[in-house]
């Protein structure tokens, strides 16, 4: 055999190798970039008050959740996100415009729990669903911007009842609730 056609077979080959692994199914395997994440707010949020415990409120932008626990007074927040069914990496975030201040006389902690079912928009403090268990919390600091509050296994409906430390200090946490700021619901990242 002489050189030429050598040069010729071994020519082939590479171009085959290199042809075969340039094929479109040999990406088939790679991940997507997680660059971009779906967003969903609040489809209802509801405050709910222990000194009208028969109050009903109607769903509000505007997220309240305070205390004076020396009066034995509260207000907290249900609240309730429709999630497409199918949706994977769901991740509760609190997102408060910058330089956001908080009434907070001290470091305050907002806690957020998990509920035992379902609520609606009729819901007042006396019948607000069980607290089943707490799902997470923030800690409020000054000029705090964004807090991931839990990553969890999405599911259709979810539902959680938010309050303050039950044994920290007096004040109050408020802010509208936006596209872009609040209480957000990310899924798909």
């Amino acid at each position: 055999m002489s050189r030429a056609v050598l040069y010729k077979i071994l020519f082939l080959f590479v171009f085959f190798i290199a042809f075969f692994f340039a094929l479109p199914w040999s990406n088939v395997a790679q991940p997507e970039p997680r660059n971009s994440c779906t967003t969903v707010l609040p489809s209802l949020m509801i405050p709910i008050y222990s000194t009208a415990p028969a109050l009903v409120s109607q769903t509000s932008k505007m997220f309240l959740v305070s205390q004076e626990p020396s009066q034995d007074l509260f207000c907290d927040c249900l609240l309730s996100f429709m999630v497409p069914w199918g949706s994977t990496s769901c991740q509760l975030e609190l997102r408060l415009p910058n330089g956001y201040q908080s009434d907070w006389l001290g470091p305050g902690e907002m806690y957020f729990w998990n509920v035992a079912e379902p609520f609606d928009s009729s819901c007042c403090w006396i019948d607000a669903p069980d607290i089943t268990d707490l799902f997470g919390s923030v800690i409020l600091q000054a000029n705090m911007s964004y807090a991931i509050v839990n990553s969890f296994l999405c599911e259709s409906l979810v539902s959680f009842r938010v309050g303050m430390n039950r044994f920290g200090a007096a004040g109050s946490c408020s802010f509208e609730q936006t596209k872009s700021e609040g209480l957000i619901l990310t899924y798909g990242c």
